[in-house]
Formats: C-alpha cells, sequence, structure tokens
C-alpha cells in the first residue's frame, strides 16, 4: 500500500487536473451561472456575481474533484442542466439532460426518483398523458443508445 500501482507523473496529474477544470468550465460554471439568472431573477448583478462565487467554492468539490479528480462537477453540471431545463418548462431537455448525467456518472441515481417523478408528473397535466410519457421515454431510451452505441 505504500505506493501506487498507476501511472503518477507529474505531467500527468497537472493534465489530470486541467481536465477537471476545463469540464468545470464547459459545463459545471455555465449551468451554475444559469441556474442564478434565472432562479434569482430579482438580484442585482453584484449579487448574482457573488451568489455564484458561493457556489462555486463548495469545499466538497473543490477538494474532491481537483484533488482526487472524481469529475463530479461534470455530472452534477449536467444535473443542473436538467432542473434549468425542468424550471423553464423545457421537458424533453430535462429529460436528455438528466440522462447524460446518470450515463457520464452513476452517482446520479440519487436524483432518480425526483426527476422521474417530476416528468411523471407534468406528463400527467396532458390530456395525452401516455404520448407524453412514450415520447420522454423514447428521448431517454434514445440518449442511453448514443451513449452506449459505442461500446
Amino acid at each position: 500500500l505504500g505506493e501506487s500501482r498507476g501511472h503518477e507523473s507529474y505531467e500527468h496529474k497537472l493534465f489530470m487536473r486541467y481536465t477537471v477544470l476545463f469540464g468545470d468550465v464547459l459545463i459545471f460554471f455555465p449551468a451554475i451561472l444559469t441556474f442564478v439568472c434565472i432562479v434569482y431573477r430579482v438580484l442585482s448583478p453584484g449579487d448574482k456575481l457573488c451568489t455564484c462565487f458561493l457556489l462555486l467554492i463548495s469545499p466538497g468539490l473543490i477538494l474532491i474533484d481537483h484533488g482526487h479528480f472524481q469529475y463530479n462537477s461534470i455530472s452534477l453540471g449536467l444535473t443542473l442542466w436538467g432542473v434549468i431545463a425542468a424550471i423553464t418548462r423545457r421537458n424533453l431537455i430535462c429529460c436528455v439532460a438528466f440522462s447524460l448525467a446518470l450515463n457520464y456518472k452513476q452517482m446520479e441515481l440519487y436524483h432518480a426518483l425526483p426527476f422521474f417523478c417530476f416528468l411523471l408528473g407534468r406528463a400527467l397535466q396532458h390530456n395525452k398523458w401516455f404520448w407524453k410519457v412514450l415520447q420522454y421515454g423514447i428521448y431517454v431510451i434514445t440518449t442511453f443508445i448514443i451513449c452506449w452505441l459505442p461500446f
């Protein structure tokens, strides 16, 4: 247990750190910014920026993602995009975003039941609820197929 069985060069660690930061900048940071702008519309731009900053300096994400290269912020960012889509009533995008998050990291199974219940509730509000449920299912299954097709 005293030595690693993996590859631990300085360059490799640097590469891993940069890929975590790249994932943050590409997926997580824009999701946080969009979420804050949608949910906290009445805040001043300075307060919105402060709220974003407070959400982004979560010690768990900084220590785990950037210290141990877990890439949790990518799955959390995709989940947050699903929440944003749900808030803005874009249910099909919600299905795709959460399916991507779930395929990226199984940790999102913790959020699967709330997403399922929410989307089912949205579908049941329609007169043709069966077709809505079928449409959501097709989007979810298609997303899973696209994610797993190369394998």
